[in-house]
């Protein structure tokens, strides 16, 4: 594995980077009260530990107006958390550039209703409404940006990149399809130009000499605004100033065709965003960087010797693992845990505010997956029973504790339901690429593997163990029963043609119509509907949620999933809408809303509803602590699933030591 491109150094302006690996300025919510914290710079260090070459901090705040869950630059505090983090950072042979950002229009509603700042009167998407700045405020904001560079020069960081991205305000200046204005600030491509060189000039002249300055850049998705032309435009013009030593290259924004796009999902491959950024990235001479789930070394080294770019920004891969570099240069590639590209990432940064990862439960913080913080002091018996996500990840990280681990799994494979359905459902391969690693990874720990072996309780006491975790799954709910009425019974929901979605996974032929019931809002409903869709069928979706997907829309899946069920043109969305009755080959659809009644075609029936947790009898009849993991809780993500399991490995001596106790005063009651 030669690997010359990606791992040769770089020259970034007077720095030398390593290597031409980058992970890029990405929000975690792991600073305190807008100051960096242990957690930021535990979690960073980590990364450069595990070789990365150039750490891009996420977007700091430079105004008040703009309040993200970051670090916010404007605070008078802020250096010394940052002073600490450059240290922790350079310790480990990175270079740490700091990203310097105000959200403009797509930035968080202020608390106290003023409209948000932009280049013109644009409304942001879940942003606030925003006005067009004043010439005060146009010279207020530029100063702050100048001030934030100041700070992290100051604090000992090697530079600063200014956001022009996403749809974020200095990229509403950039673009026409944003910038209206009439003054000296729009127009023309030189005036929309103007707010950020202004920002830059003032960076150049009053931060520390060989303090790296660049940009990041992005295409509007549509006619009209920036495209790869405007962007190498743009890029020409800073360069031709020598305004930056570097230009970072993205996609996506904060627009409905947009967003999905910024962190595109496991259905894109490795380099889906060239398309927009090769000729800007090839057209500069200055060093480049591009984006785009690029997960491999192998796949980055590509990229650069192609020409395309001279970093490759590898994020989420390294959100999943952050040792990748130094596993794939020690000849451990296999042991790198891959990215799946499920974006629960970014979900969970919206939703939760602070990064998760479905295949990384030791977040947050360093994520590593080779060291643990809980080795144990006394190795005892663990027997996990149950094969599939939660219980690969309790037999991985127990064993990796020092514990004796035996895992059962009735079938002849690992994986579970996780595995049968990424391998039937289209545009789903992440899963497969994270069973696979885990069960390397078990295999490789010396866990004891009982494939094709149904656990009993004679089974499991055979094994002696001072701890059992049940990761036994769940089973398909029997019937119809639907959130916006669960009582409430439907006719014909007996009739054979109405199946979970399990059945839908060995079906050997596919009628002419089919509807799809989501009682979830994740993406396996909208799996279902592709599977049916792509074998011929007319799919009628049914969901009593506002939207297709809406609970998973902060992962930017649904949206692109949808977009290709359009495609089909056999597709209907009912949104906010149940089954109220199933004939042969129909079913009534009643709008909850209007409540009238619809019918639509249904030689088969899809009820995508939570399934009940399969629980084994002999739980309570082993006389150890039995810890229940994953769906034998509750079905629900497969993050939850993998966290859970993660958690009972931390857990074991604990669970010993409580069992212990119970014991022993047991013992001296009956004394």
């Amino acid at each position: 594995m030669a690997l010359e491109h990606v791992l040769s150094p770089l020259r970034l302006g007077p720095l030398t980077l390593r290597n031409r690996v980058a992970t890029t300025a990405h929000m975690t919510g792991y600073a305190e009260d807008g100051l960096v914290s242990d957690t930021l710079v535990e979690y960073l260090t980590a990364r450069a530990r595990g070789g990365v070459g150039l750490l891009i901090t996420e977007a700091g705040a430079v105004h008040p107006t703009y309040r993200p869950a970051s670090y916010r630059l404007y605070r008078d505090d802020v250096g010394p958390g940052l002073a600490r983090l450059a240290a922790a950072v350079h310790a480990e042979g990175a270079v740490l550039i700091g990203q310097a950002n105000h959200g403009g229009a797509a930035s968080p509603p202020l608390p106290d209703g003023r409209p948000a700042f932009s280049a013109s009167d644009n409304d942001g998407l879940n942003g606030a409404p925003a006005r067009a700045m004043t010439h005060a405020e146009i010279e207020e904001i530029q100063d702050a940006f100048v001030h934030a560079a100041q700070v992290m020069s100051e604090a000992g960081l090697d530079g600063c990149e200014v956001h022009g991205a996403h749809h974020y305000l200095v990229n509403h200046f950039l673009s026409p399809l944003y910038n209206r204005r009439e003054d000296r600030y729009g127009g023309s491509f030189g005036n929309r130009l103007r707010f950020l060189a202004e920002i830059l000039e003032a960076m150049r002249a009053t931060t520390r000499p060989g303090f790296v300055l660049g940009v990041r850049l992005s295409a509007d998705i549509g006619p009209g605004g920036i495209d790869s032309e405007a962007m190498l435009a743009i890029g020409r013009a800073l360069q031709e100033r020598d305004l930056v030593d570097f230009v970072g290259f993205s996609l996506g924004g904060r627009t409905p065709e947009a967003f999905p796009l910024m962190t595109g999902g496991m259905e894109r491959p490795a380099g889906y965003e060239l398309p927009w950024n090769e000729l800007p990235s090839r057209g500069l001479t200055l060093p480049t960087l591009v984006t785009g789930r690029y997960r491999t070394l192998e796949q980055a080294d590509e990229v650069i010797a192609s020409g395309a770019a001279d970093l490759v920004g590898m994020t989420r891969a390294h959100i999943a693992d952050p040792e990748l570099v130094v596993k794939t240069t020690s000849g451990r590639t296999a042991r790198v845990r891959p990215c799946i590209g499920c974006n629960e990432c970014q979900r969970s940064i919206i939703t939760e505010g602070s990064i998760r990862c479905a295949v990384n439960p030791a977040l947050p913080g360093a994520g590593t997956t080779t060291e643990l913080p809980f080795p144990t002091r006394r190795a005892r018996r663990v027997t996990v029973v149950g094969g599939g996500p939660a219980g690969l990840e309790a037999a991985r990280a127990a064993a990796l504790a020092g514990h004796t681990v035996t895992l059962f799994e009735e079938s002849e494979e690992l994986g579970g339901l996780a595995r049968r359905a990424a391998r039937a459902m289209p545009n789903a391969p992440g899963m497969l690429d994270a069973i696979a690693w885990s069960e390397r990874e078990v295999r490789g720990a010396g866990v004891d593997l009982r494939l094709g072996t149904r656990a009993d309780a004679a089974a499991v006491l055979a094994t002696a163990p001072d701890v059992v975790v049940a990761a036994t799954g769940s089973v398909p709910r029997p019937g119809v029963r639907q959130t916006a009425r669960p009582g409430a019974s439907v006719a014909g929901a007996d009739l054979p043609h109405v199946v979970s979605s399990r059945d839908v996974l060995t079906l050997t032929t596919v009628p002419a119509t089919a509807v799809v019931v989501d009682e979830i809002g994740e993406y396996e409903a909208l799996g279902v509907a592709e599977l049916l869709l792509e074998a011929g069928a007319h799919v009628t979706f049914v969901t009593p949620f506002a939207s297709v997907g809406l609970p998973a829309e902060a992962t930017g899946r649904p949206a692109t999933a949808l977009g290709r069920l359009r495609a089909h043109g056999r597709f209907t969305a009912l949104p906010l809408s149940m089954v109220v009755a199933v004939t042969p080959a129909s079913a009534d659809v009643e709008d909850l809303l209007g409540h009238t009644v619809s019918t639509h075609g249904a030689h088969l029936v899809v009820m995508v509803t939570r399934a009940a947790p399969s629980r084994p009898s002999w739980g309570a009849e082993l006389g150890v602590p039995v810890e229940y993991v994953g769906d034998a809780v509750l079905p629900r993500s497969y993050r939850t699933a993998v966290r859970e399991g993660y958690l009972a490995a931390t857990r074991i001596e604990e669970l010993c030591r409580t069992a212990h106790q119970a014991r022993s005063a047991t013992a001296e009651a009956r004394t």
